[in-house]
């Protein structure tokens, strides 16, 4: 059985065959549709600058670890940058008595995790494969920047808007270095007075970059105003939806998503099918085009992955629909019948475990 993909002419495999005639840039003919790949041609498609789509057998895939056209892409952040983010991510937290350099650094993370997503433009995320550390702050910075930049694609931003995105992302926390330890990470609810400490960081953060004058204020808006609510609860203005900047208003359902699913010191963490469920309980504090926008990134249970419904059966995931996380369409593992929990009546009381 043949298999319909597309990938970068380095990563054809040979045997594959073009769906398509393929022209450079000059028009000159590179590939007629229906050629099978031999080294010939591979060599020729490496001067191909775009994306190639081919067929491909399920044997290659298996041996090729390539993804079918109805597979997830996935957002991924492979071991070296892992490492090398992580690392900047520490100079940030280190460096921030120098904003400049501290910002510096910032946007090197927030230009890397762009040129990722050109790799990868329709890409959702499942937060374990950008996970850099179990450090919470350093990993926390990274999750927002990148969830915030995903949503922001899917809204069409441009390509600095998104950089932007990123960047307020890794710097929305960087306030809270000046909150004192005690109160940070005290294992126990917060006094009033101990949560009017910790609620000083958004302003905090801003006064940290404020004067850095090659930071957009966009990206200073963001760090500023990522406690936001739409409905006018937030802090540290109470805007309503009208008046808090568009990097914010993303920021917002990045930050609470990952502070949902992600363990601290003081509280467990919630399962991400958990975490969406109270999310969708608080659409009131979302701007819910963002929201809508996140629901079509966030990828909770990828393609392949087994999960146990209510039922208390076994199903595999077979393929997620965009918007409707919660509700992908599964196989039974004991009949392997397939299951639409979306269109499914019967399915509509099954809840993902």
């Amino acid at each position: 059985m043949q298999e319909l993909v597309e990938i970068h002419p380095k990563d054809i495999p040979l045997n594959s065959i073009i769906k398509d005639s393929l022209f450079d840039k000059r028009g000159v003919l590179l590939a007629k549709r229906n050629t099978v790949v031999d080294q010939g041609i591979y060599d020729i498609l490496q001067h191909y600058e775009d994306k190639v789509k081919v067929w491909v057998s399920d044997e290659l895939l298996s041996d090729l670890g390539l993804h079918k056209e109805n597979d997830d892409v996935i957002f991924e952040l492979k071991e070296e940058i892992k490492k090398q983010t992580l690392e900047g991510v520490q100079y940030i937290y280190n460096s921030t008595e120098n904003p400049k350099e501290m910002c510096t650094a910032a946007n090197d993370i927030a230009e890397n995790l762009l040129g990722i997503l050109k790799e990868v433009p329709d890409a959702g995320f499942n937060l374990e494969m950008i996970k850099i550390s179990d450090e919470y702050t350093f990993k926390h910075s990274v999750d927002v920047g990148t969830m915030g930049m995903l949503i922001g694609k899917r809204f069409g931003l441009s390509r600095i808007m998104l950089r932007d995105v990123a960047l307020a992302g890794v710097l929305h926390d960087i306030g809270k270095t000046k909150i004192p330890d005690e109160v940070l990470n005290k294992p126990a609810k917060l006094t009033d007075d101990e949560f009017k400490v910790m609620r000083s960081h958004t302003a905090l953060g801003y006064e940290m970059i404020k004067d850095v004058d090659y930071i957009s204020e966009d990206v200073k808006l963001g760090v500023l105003e990522h406690h936001e609510n739409v409905d006018g609860s937030g802090y540290p203005l109470g805007l309503n939806n009208g008046r808090i900047s568009k990097i914010a208003r993303i920021l917002t359902v990045a930050d609470v998503y990952d502070a949902l699913v992600t363990k601290r010191v003081y509280k467990a963490g919630k399962s991400p099918s958990e975490s969406i469920e109270m999310m969708m309980a608080m659409v009131n504090k979302f701007d819910h085009e963002v929201l809508n926008n996140f629901m079509g990134c966030v990828i909770l249970h990828p393609v392949g992955s087994v999960i146990t419904l209510s039922d208390g059966k076994l199903y595999q995931v077979v393929k997620n629909q965009d918007g409707y996380p919660l509700r992908p369409v599964v196989k039974s593992l004991e009949t392997g019948e397939e299951r639409d929990l979306l269109h499914d009546i019967d399915c509509l009381s099954l809840v993902i475990k």
